[in-house]
């Protein structure tokens, strides 16, 4: 029962994010979010996977237009996998999504997609699916942000600035981190979506 409770906190916690996200029709271009620390021509020549700076590899992949969907997991770790002691289970999971094409469905095919792939439902409600469903839910909500930006409703900076705490929260929930720890930078989140709205 506490599993439960806990699972359909934290899902209520990501639907609000995801409403916050999806609230407004209309970003403002330019926020009062952090400044760049490296300059934005010079990311355009550079190899992105150089750069030290997780957020300034973000921005550099966006203004490539690199989309993670359309990476290849052999060549490149997922930046959530990155700090991981052991980033095996983590790849898996990012090379199964591509495999099984999840993010080509929309709604509720891709959440079935998300459910079938990590072995989350009403029978298993483990801790460890559960927390790969919300890692693919949190994947989704990226993509949503990064679309975002390609339609110009939100700036390079700012969507830099979101998908770096949406990579730290995964971070967060790889390293099997506390429920309140987790809850406190999705509220973060929520807060930091609302503000470019």
């Amino acid at each position: 029962m506490k599993r439960l409770l806990f699972i359909s906190f934290i899902f209520l916690l990501l639907a609000s994010v995801f409403v916050y996200a999806a609230g407004s029709a209309e970003i403002p271009r330019n926020s009062s979010m952090k400044t760049n620390s490296t300059n934005t021509s010079e990311m355009k020549r550079m190899d992105c996977e150089n750069l030290n700076i997780r957020v300034d590899r973000i921005r550099c992949r966006l203004q490539n237009k690199t989309r993670e969907e359309n990476v290849d997991y052999n060549v490149r770790v997922p930046e959530a996998c990155r700090t991981l002691k052991s980033p095996t289970s983590c790849i898996a999971l990012y090379k199964n999504v591509q495999r099984d094409k999840c993010y080509d469905h929309v709604g509720a095919e891709k959440d079935r997609c998300f459910r079938r792939l990590v072995g989350f439902s009403k029978n298993n409600t483990s801790e460890l699916s559960a927390r790969n469903y919300l890692i693919l839910l949190l994947y989704g909500l990226e993509e949503r942000i990064e679309d975002a930006n390609e339609a110009g409703t939100i700036s390079d900076s700012d969507t830099a600035e979101i998908i770096d705490l949406i990579v730290d929260i995964k971070q967060s929930i790889l390293d099997g981190e506390k429920r309140a720890e987790i809850v406190v930078k999705l509220n973060e989140l929520k807060q930091m979506i609302k503000s470019v709205q």
